[in-house]
Formats: C-alpha cells, sequence, structure tokens
C-alpha cells in the first residue's frame, strides 16, 4: 500500500500448547492493533499443527479434531470477521520442510472473502446482525474453510 499508515508490520511467530481440549471447544491469544486489514489484499499465514502424541495418520488427510481460526473485528466477541480452517497434524519425528510444514496449512486468504461474505449476509434480512452467521458460498468452495461473520 502507497499509505504512510498502512505499512507492514515485523514477522512474527506464536506457540501455543495446550493439553487435550474437551470437544467444541478452543483456545485463543488476543492482539489489539489499531490495523484495519480490509486495507490489505491478501492475508498469508504458515500454521503448525505437532501431533505430540504422535497418532497422526501417515497421508495426507486433515485432521478433522483440530483446527486454526483467526479472527479480525472492533473487538472478539461481538464484531469480526473469522476464519475457520481444519489442519494437518505433523508427526514429532518430521524431519523435511514439507512434512513439518505442509501446504495444506498454509493459509492463502483475500481479505475481499469477508467483505463479500458480509454484504451477502446484510442482504438476507432475515439474519440478525448480532448473530454468528456462517458464509455458506465460501465455505461452498471447501468444506474445511470457513468464514463467519458477526456484528
Amino acid at each position: 500500500s502507497g499509505n504512510a499508515g498502512a505499512q507492514r508490520q515485523n514477522e512474527a511467530s506464536l506457540y501455543l500448547k495446550t493439553a487435550p481440549l474437551p470437544a467444541n471447544t478452543s483456545k485463543a491469544v488476543f492482539k489489539n492493533v489499531a490495523l484495519d486489514m480490509r486495507r490489505y489484499k491478501n492475508l498469508e499465514l504458515f500454521v503448525h499443527a505437532e501431533d505430540l502424541n504422535d497418532s497422526a495418520p501417515t497421508n495426507n488427510d486433515l485432521n478433522s479434531n483440530a483446527a486454526f481460526f483467526i479472527r479480525f473485528g472492533s473487538d472478539a466477541t461481538d464484531n469480526y470477521y473469522e476464519y475457520e480452517t481444519t489442519l494437518k497434524y505433523t508427526s514429532k519425528n518430521a524431519t523435511s520442510p514439507l512434512e513439518i510444514w505442509p501446504n495444506e496449512n498454509t493459509i492463502r486468504l483475500e481479505i475481499q472473502n469477508f467483505i463479500d461474505a458480509k454484504l451477502r449476509r446484510d442482504k438476507n434480512s432475515a439474519i440478525p446482525i448480532d448473530a454468528r452467521t456462517e458464509d455458506l458460498e465460501f465455505n461452498a468452495i471447501d468444506n474445511n474453510k470457513r468464514i463467519f461473520v458477526k456484528g
């Protein structure tokens, strides 16, 4: 972007380790920044999910019990865009870069998808804006990747 206010941030990484979680629960890390992500065109993230129990399948299947999500918005509970995808576990004894960082876990997302999802939601007057709404049109492309809008 040519705007002085929209400068690239330094790369950063985050390591999060949890005990096994009950079904349908999540853990999150929050970072508040004064940055409107809608000013950008694309988001690319590299996500790693290590199987500490080494129970990952040896084929290329994604693990439906492991998912990554990220939220953008003015707050994390009432006004946000959310992207979610299932992850492929990496074996504890993986050594090659493609085993450690499988392509299935690389997130390449056009920010416009969030805006389009909200516009589709807003066209449907039956959906209240304070409900977390799944964008079925985006999700129809790949059922392992989902977008939600709230607010």
